[in-house]
């Protein structure tokens, strides 16, 4: 039997609340990987690692510290690249293919394997401008017919009532087979 080559595998997250930062240690412990918050890494760095892992939160459709990602792919797109965004959409193909549209460039699509994972919520402890956003958005969904309101819009009304908790460490099964 062939020997499966051990890869070298880094992973970089941005996590306001933390459920990012714990899928990104959830990587870590089945790869033997490392781990640094986005921020706290410089490009050159990463060019020991075969595979880089890039995990943010997802707020209002955008990934956070996607932007400061993209500055460095030029210097790492050789490398075979793996993007999560963590959030509370459901995890159904229409909503993935939002997020990765409004979030990965036109030179990235592609070359890039992108995964959506569900974090979790508690209202009372996100920070001002969340909490703000989140009463926007529940505002806008109220809005809306009782019977016009799809399940995601029912699932974040409730998820400002009560905290909520999807995260499964099982969801990054994929993004594990992605890396080997």
């Amino acid at each position: 039997m062939e020997k499966k080559e051990n890869k070298r595998v880094v992973v970089l997250y941005k996590s306001f609340y933390g459920s990012t930062k714990q899928y990104a240690e959830w990587i870590v412990e089945e790869t033997d990987g490392d781990c640094f918050e986005l921020d706290k890494i410089k490009a050159e760095e990463l060019q020991k690692y075969d595979v880089i892992v890039f995990g943010g939160g997802l707020y209002a459709a955008g990934i956070n510290g996607m932007k400061t990602f993209q500055e460095i792919y030029d210097q790492i797109k050789e490398k075979r690249i793996i993007i999560c965004a963590v959030g509370l959409s459901p995890v159904v193909e229409k909503v993935i293919h939002e997020v990765m549209e409004a979030n990965v460039t036109a030179e990235m699509k592609g070359k890039v394997n992108f995964f959506l994972l569900r974090g979790a919520y508690d209202h009372q402890k996100q920070k001002f401008i969340h909490k703000m956003m989140m009463k926007a958005l529940a505002a806008k969904i109220k809005s809306k017919k009782e019977e016009d309101r799809t399940e995601e819009d029912r699932g974040i009304l409730e998820c400002i009532q009560h905290p909520v908790n999807f995260m499964n460490k099982e969801s990054i099964r994929p993004i594990l087979d992605s890396i080997h």
